[in-house]
């Protein structure tokens, strides 16, 4: 190792690999595996898939509304997920707050989203190949980099899997969805402080509550913030350059916090999303001086409020 770039990349890796081994290695000596943890596996593996899927037949939805084919790739994929998130959000509070909270129906939600609007998810679901590109675009420090938040992603999803504890989620965020859930309809709660908004985030956990249990929630928040992530990634890459997209992601995710935050069952990251929706819209319309783009701005602008 004679090069100290590659010493210094080596040795990085190996510090954060290392609890992983760790952990690994623990579980092999310690916890067999058995039908509770296999029980655990396929529960976990399930709200990942979950969160996906909601938010791709979200990325259908907002891609059908808003096609937005002059804007990079992967500012697409964020920005009409982050759409269609927003109406989903908006279309349970009106299903919760007059036919009811069931679980069937919100399951047919994104059955029928998906099947209706097919070509529209695959059309959405193209624009994910742009990550390969950037990928092959990038050198050897941009690879890094990407190495080092997928890392740092990847984290964040196993705390976003186990059972939440943090005090806004569980006072707040995830205690409303878990209220209207067992009263079976979005309803005014007198004995909750912060009941009556209505709050996009805790519709969107709900909808994910509803289908997969508790951290089912904190996994869609995860999903958000990694979109909110590839938005930016597209967008430095257009606007800069490929090595300043890395650099860029990495100084947002740079912060203990906003790291955590991910996987918290908080909403910030849903407003960064909303936030950073308008800012290229604005931008858009700056260059173009279309109503479409104000528009849509100022339906991020509501979504966010």
């Amino acid at each position: 190792m004679k090069n100290p770039r590659t010493r210094n990349l080596i040795l990085g890796l190996s510090a954060i690999l290392w609890p992983f081994l760790v952990l690994m290695l623990y579980f092999v000596f310690h916890k067999p595996f058995g039908p509770e943890l296999a029980g655990s596996l396929a529960a976990g593996a399930w709200r990942l898939a979950l969160g996906f899927v909601l938010v791709a037949v979200s990325g259908a939805l907002g891609q059908r509304i808003a096609p937005l084919e002059d804007l990079p790739r992967l500012v697409r994929l964020s920005l009409q997920a982050a759409l269609g998130l927003g109406i989903a959000a908006l279309a349970i509070l009106l299903v919760g707050a007059t036919v009811g909270l069931h679980a069937w129906l919100l399951a047919l939600l994104p059955v029928a989203v998906g099947v209706l609007l097919r070509r529209s998810l695959r059309t959405w679901l193209r624009q994910a190949a742009a990550l390969r590109d950037l990928w092959r675009e990038s050198d050897g420090f941009g690879r890094a980099v990407a190495v080092l938040i997928a890392l740092l992603l990847l984290n964040a999803l196993t705390v976003a899997l186990a059972p939440p504890l943090k005090f806004d989620a569980l006072v707040s965020h995830l205690a409303l969805p878990q209220d209207y859930l067992l009263a079976g309809r979005v309803q005014y709660l007198p004995g909750h402080v912060m009941s009556g908004m209505p709050q996009n985030a805790e519709m969107l956990f709900t909808w994910a509550m509803a289908l997969g249990g508790l951290p089912a929630a904190t996994v869609l928040g995860w999903w958000i913030a990694v979109l909110a992530v590839i938005g930016l990634l597209g967008y430095f890459r257009q606007r800069l350059k490929v090595r300043s997209a890395w650099g860029g992601a990495a100084a947002l995710l740079a912060g203990f916090s906003l790291v955590m935050l991910t996987a918290w069952g908080y909403v910030d990251w849903l407003a960064l999303l909303f936030g950073f929706a308008v800012l290229v819209l604005l931008e858009r319309w700056r260059r173009k001086l279309d109503p479409l783009s104000l528009l849509l701005g100022g339906t991020f602008i509501g979504l966010a409020v």
